[in-house]
């Protein structure tokens, strides 16, 4: 369930920062037909219209730049507390994967064990006589 969580805070953050970007593509378009299209048609420039559009347009610039930088920040968060919770849960998985295979497996005799036991039975085998049978 936090997976799920986590990727759609992150495709929320995407879509922001990509909505944001993209208007202040759209931004600089309009500022491109007030400034040259508008002029040449006769728009007279005055400081009346020039001054409130300039702080607008820098206000708005500024806040798609705030909401760019936070999305980025905020991302970058999500990753780094991602990769704190697979560190922390690395150890832990491990462990409980080494426990379960030493509980699935039977308990093996170490080498010392199967070394003494193994000449042993090589050497009853020589030790022991066989019987053969004497022709009469």
């Amino acid at each position: 369930m936090k997976s799920v969580d986590d990727s759609s805070v992150s495709l929320v953050l995407l879509l922001m920062a990509s909505s944001s970007l993209f208007s202040m593509i759209g931004l600089l378009q309009l500022n491109k037909i007030v400034q040259d299209d508008l002029v040449r048609s006769g728009l007279h420039f005055s400081h009346a219209w020039a001054v409130p559009y300039w702080n607008l347009m820098s206000l708005v610039f500024a806040l798609m730049w705030v909401n760019i930088i936070a999305a980025i920040a905020f991302q970058s968060y999500l990753l780094m507390q991602r990769k704190k919770e697979a560190k922390s849960l690395t150890p832990d998985a491990e462990e409980q994967h080494s426990q379960a295979e030493q509980a699935t497996e039977p308990p093996r005799e170490s080498e010392s064990q199967q070394k003494e036991t193994k000449p042993e039975a090589q050497e009853e085998d020589e030790e022991t006589p066989s019987v053969t049978s004497v022709p009469p």
